[in-house]
């Protein structure tokens, strides 16, 4: 089985009223003008849905922040630019949203992201299935999210307890399938005190899980640049680094007479 994921696009798009200058969208809005406009090109975004339909793997992965604010207009330019995924009857094409696609309250901001999901996961699931599970071969996934708004200051997730029960049975099923936790937060995090504005929160019990390999992998984004922190047999974690900022994804290849993950960084700047 291949497995193809990406992650942290960060479109950006015009505000949908004045609302957004009065919540956290106003710092999304300064940190895309001064920061993320240098640094990200969606036409590295163009480039990884070409790769996907010239190599037509069996699974692909969108792991969020396809948004920089959350805002209407993001959705719609991210749609636009991975359309012929969901279009195409040889992809299988998951999405689980990012904390900048849940970035804030607004409604119409919300309404958005369950429109988004709902289309991106080929009308297959609504955003309030979430945690969700299904199987593919020789593997199961388990598409989760971690992402609420919060506060300016913080940029945090959070596993709730209904999603770490949710997980944890899931894991707990006896069958032979190798299992794939799929979301937008590391689960392991090197640097915890330095990085508590930015980490995953209450994901200790599937950490455990993961170290006693009761979960074979997880595949996730948020950090953008891609790393990987697996054993021979490929488990552990991957994070697939932002494909607009470092033109990357991740390319996962499930042998399973082996048993055995192998996992390879797709630089598109060599494509």
């Amino acid at each position: 089985m291949k497995i193809v994921a990406f992650s942290d696009s960060h479109a950006c798009g015009q505000p949908s009223g004045w609302a957004s200058l009065f919540d956290k969208r106003v710092i999304g809005l300064f940190n895309h003008h001064y920061r993320r406009q240098h640094q990200h090109n969606q036409k590295w975004l163009y480039a990884m849905v070409k790769y996907v339909l010239d190599t037509l793997p069996d699974v692909v992965i969108c792991a969020g922040d396809i948004c920089t604010c959350g805002e209407p207009s993001e959705f719609k330019e991210a749609c636009e630019i991975l359309k012929p995924l969901v279009d195409n009857p040889k992809v299988n094409f998951f999405y689980v949203p990012g904390n900048h696609d849940h970035y804030v309250r607004n409604q119409l901001c919300y309404k958005a992201l369950k429109e988004t999901f709902k289309y991106l996961n080929g009308g297959k699931y609504k955003f309030e299935d979430l945690p969700f599970s299904m199987s593919l071969k020789d593997v199961e996934f388990c598409f989760v999210t971690e992402c609420y708004p919060v506060n300016f200051v913080l940029s945090s997730g959070l596993m709730k307890e209904n999603t770490v029960k949710y997980v944890y049975d899931w894991i707990k099923q006896k069958n032979s399938k190798s299992k794939i936790l799929v979301g937008h937060y590391p689960l392991l995090e090197k640097h915890p005190i330095l990085r508590f504005r930015h980490r995953l929160w209450g994901q200790k019990k599937i950490v455990d899980e993961l170290r006693k390999k009761n979960l074979d992998l997880s595949i996730c984004g948020h950090v953008h640049w891609p790393s990987a922190n697996i054993d021979g047999t490929g488990r552990g974690e991957i994070i697939i680094g932002s494909v607009t900022k470092n033109a990357c994804g991740a390319l996962i290849d499930y042998d399973s007479t082996k048993n055995v993950f192998t996992y390879s960084k797709i630089d598109l700047r060599n494509i």
